[in-house]
């Protein structure tokens, strides 16, 4: 079975565009917020009757901050630099430090 159509230029090592971008970073947020409610669900059930509404409210919460996150990454996402541009500019300040430590002398 293929990737999702979303997941396609993360494999691929390219630069996702925006819409993308924000979806990959809302279910990375959902996925925290599930890891959020997990224990609270859990410390409920071992005091007894579960207070649902304490329950909801504290996921309706995690699930607002990872919506207001993928937004965030929408915004940012349209300044992301293409990843050639970075790797590019990764390389030249590896290879700037490089040719900086072959100026030393040897001890």
């Amino acid at each position: 079975m293929p990737p999702c159509s979303t997941c396609l230029p993360v494999l691929a090592h390219t630069r996702p565009s925006p819409p993308p971008s924000a979806v990959l970073k809302l279910a990375e947020g959902l996925l925290c917020a599930a890891l959020v409610v997990l224990p609270i669900v859990a410390q409920a059930l071992a005091r007894g009757p579960i207070n649902w509404t304490d329950v909801l409210c504290t996921a309706l919460a995690a699930a607002c901050v990872a919506v207001l996150l993928a937004l965030a990454k929408y915004a940012k996402a349209h300044r992301d630099p293409t990843l050639d541009d970075a790797l590019a500019a990764t390389g030249a300040a590896l290879k700037d430090r490089a040719d900086l430590s072959d100026d030393r002398p040897a001890a």
